[in-house]
């Protein structure tokens, strides 16, 4: 789950075909990831992370979409961003 940014800047200075919203209006939600359907609900990323980064930590942090519980722990990470996805 290593996944080192694809691009070091904010997503809206991204290609159009790599952001997440583009590419779902485009594709549909199937052809998205769960880190780039969760980024879109997040809306922004805090600074030095963007929406797809901070989407990819919460997804490994809480295995929302694994077969484990989420680890409470991980809630001190960024509570305001956390909070309004549970």
């Amino acid at each position: 789950m290593n996944q080192e940014p694809k691009y070091p800047t904010a997503i809206c200075q991204w290609p159009k075909e790599d952001r997440p919203r583009e590419k779902m209006m485009q594709y549909g939600e199937q052809a998205l990831s769960n880190s780039e359907l969760l980024a879109i609900l997040l809306r922004t990323g805090t600074k030095g992370q963007s929406a797809l980064d901070l989407a990819r930590k919460v997804i490994h942090k809480f295995a929302v979409f694994g077969k484990t519980k989420p680890a409470l722990s991980a809630r001190k990470s960024n509570p305001p961003k956390t909070s309004s996805i549970f």
